[in-house]
């Protein structure tokens, strides 16, 4: 990479020297705070070579180039490229919000406080789905009734999350926005306070406070209310610490917040967002009038929304549906046919093809879509060969469809995959009904593949080069397995909060929620890079593998604070050797996420990269096609 003519476009398209307000860079982005916005051509940005892409967040304009963005860096101040104050660490300015700020900047911040509020829940709402689940298989089974007692206990384990949800989203969204958690959750629970809700449930209408008419409202199971009380809070606990004295702030600046802020909500906030929750059901039941039209076009739609990352947006709709009507007929069906119709395709590539390679590959993708993980089939599969991707969405379709016609609902939110299937199981649809579905979504697209079907991949591939000459790529394989760098939930990197990793810019891997401080090395290999940080490790195996372990989401603003690094570049390490510990509750008390994500950043330097994991979930396959 020419570094010098690199660092020269860049700053060139992001409006010039004398836009650049702030400059700092992690390990593989550059990160900028730009006077003006508007003046960056993110176009041009992206078809510079040694640029991944562009992606404008939280504030900060970030330009991707990769393992070797310290190079571009250097180059931009030794060549005096911005001024000399500009560059630095970020402060605390550095990361604020641009002076501009267009239409797609606050659709994407409310996505993001509201993706955010919700996400962290989901594992207890799939539980306390799965007890609601249990319930039904008891009830379905006449070992229970619905009048005794034991099914009144269960229920209640599986209903309270979805009755006090408005507490839940207090706590998730004060840590988002930066409120103060308790006040937020005692205003959440004010507004579900018993006495008040049974006025509201009476029919009662209006009650007086200090002379002021306020309408009652039964705030249980709702959560956008919650989210703009919560943001409320914050503004008023501002306010409220500024103008008590210290002598009596422990008590009084609570309390003026609590007195100010439950009134406002119960008065104003409240019923103002009534008539979005009754557009959200408007819409909701119209897609249930739409029948297996609306499940066919959610389940085509579905792959589209994954590759984008935007499919993390219908959570927040998904839960808002489960906790007020307790069934979902629409968009957990569709993602069902969606994601066996992957394993259809990729089945019928399997099939099909006459390369060994791929038939192994295209094999473990199915069984692993039929599991519910489905990028080894949509990456290393479907999309890589183009064809089975239009069939899966022909296949998706029409599986969506039949779900449609059989009146497939499911009873609690849990990811869907043949293992979940008994949340189908309740009113209006069974475990048989569950079964047909799966299976319909797959032969219809494993048919549909098989017949369109697809341009084989050869022993040996060709690709241009940049000069127009023909190089031939070996597609022996090398398989890495790789140990899980913390104990943890596994995750998909499209399952990140972030527009790099999710959309795979930085290489294919993983991501893991830790559990613990302690982070270990995925492989056996040699450390090339600690950044000064010491929040991302670069490391280099014996095949050439350029392996990163990235330690949580925007943590280079910490500047090292929370990490400690037990390695240093030129160490050899082993696969499960220590290498460093991070603090994970002072990096969430600052309000970062802790996710540790591997990614092969030289990815592209390979015909592909699958990556499977195993069902232990300790260990994830690496399967590099040279």
């Amino acid at each position: 990479m020419d570094y010098k003519q690199v660092a020269k476009d860049v700053i060139t398209n992001v409006g010039g020297k004398g836009n650049v307000q702030e400059l700092n860079h992690c390990y593989t982005r550059l990160r900028f705070k730009l006077r003006d916005v508007g003046k960056a051509n993110k176009d041009a940005l992206e078809q510079i070579d040694g640029v991944m892409s562009v992606v404008y967040s939280g504030g900060e304009y970030q330009v991707i180039i990769g393992t070797e963005v310290a190079g571009v860096y250097d180059s931009i101040i030794n060549q005096g490229l911005i001024s000399a104050e500009n560059a630095g660490n970020v402060s605390a300015e550095a990361v604020a919000e641009p002076t501009k700020k267009n239409f797609k900047y606050y659709v994407d911040l409310v996505l993001d406080v509201i993706t955010a509020c919700f996400t962290p829940i989901i594992p207890v709402i799939a539980g306390s789905g799965m007890i609601k689940v249990l319930n039904a298989i008891l009830i379905s089974c006449h070992v229970l009734t619905q009048t005794s007692q034991t099914y009144i206990v269960l229920n209640a384990m599986g209903d309270a999350l979805y009755y006090f949800l408005p507490i839940f989203v207090a706590a998730t969204a004060a840590k988002r926005l930066k409120a103060d958690m308790f006040t937020s959750m005692t205003v959440a629970a004010i507004m579900l306070y018993p006495k008040l809700t049974e006025l509201a449930s009476k029919g009662t209408g209006t009650v007086s406070f200090i002379g002021i008419p306020m309408k009652l409202l039964d705030y249980s199971s709702q959560a956008l209310p919650i989210v703009l009380v919560v943001l409320l809070v914050k503004y008023v606990d501002l306010l409220s610490d500024k103008i008590t004295p210290n002598l009596v702030k422990t008590f009084l600046r609570p309390m003026i917040t609590i007195l100010i802020s439950a009134p406002v909500a119960l008065l104003v906030l409240g019923p103002v967002t009534q008539w979005l929750s009754a557009g959200f059901t408007s819409f909701t039941l119209a897609m249930n009038k739409w029948g297996w039209i609306a499940v066919g076009l959610n389940a085509a739609l579905f792959p589209f929304l994954v590759l984008t990352g935007t499919h993390n947006a219908l959570i927040p709709l998904m839960i808002q549906m489960f906790a007020t009507q307790g069934f979902d007929p629409v968009l957990v069906p569709s993602g069902l046919a969606a994601n066996i119709a992957e394993g259809g395709a990729a089945a019928a590539v399997a099939v099909k093809t006459k390369n060994a390679k791929m038939k192994s590959t295209a094999f473990g993708a199915t069984i692993s879509a039929l599991f519910g993980v489905t990028e080894p089939a949509l990456y290393g599969v479907n999309l890589r060969l183009r064809r089975p991707f239009v069939s899966m969405i022909i296949g998706s379709f029409l599986g969506g469809a039949v779900s449609g016609l059989l009146h497939l609902t499911a009873y609690a939110f849990v990811s869907p995959s043949i293992l979940s299937l008994p949340i189908f199981i309740g009113k209006n649809s069974n475990l048989l009904t569950a079964a047909i579905s799966a299976v319909a979504s797959f032969a219809l697209t494993f048919l549909v593949t098989y017949l369109i079907g697809f341009k084989d991949v050869d022993s040996e591939e060709k690709t241009a080069t940049a000069s127009n000459t023909t190089a031939t790529l070996n597609t022996a394989a090398v398989n890495v397995n790789m140990i899980v760098p913390a104990e943890g939930q596994l995750e998909s990197l499209e399952e990140l909060n972030d527009g790099v990793f999710s959309k795979g810019l930085l290489g294919k891997g993983f991501a893991v929620k830790p559990e613990n401080d302690q982070i270990v090395s995925p492989v056996d290999a040699e450390v090339m890079t600690v950044f000064p940080t010491k929040h991302a490790i670069g490391l280099k195996t014996q095949n050439g593998l350029e392996v990163m372990v990235h330690m949580g989401i925007d943590t280079v603003n910490l500047k090292g604070d929370g990490f400690t690094s037990e390695i240093k570049v030129g160490d050899h390490v082993t696969a499960g050797q220590p290498i460093a510990e991070m603090d994970l509750k002072k990096i969430k008390n600052a309000g970062y996420k802790t996710d540790v994500i591997v990614v092969v950043t030289n990815t592209a330097k390979y015909a592909s990269v699958t990556v499977t994991p195993a069902h232990d979930g300790r260990e994830v396959g690496f399967a590099i096609e040279k």
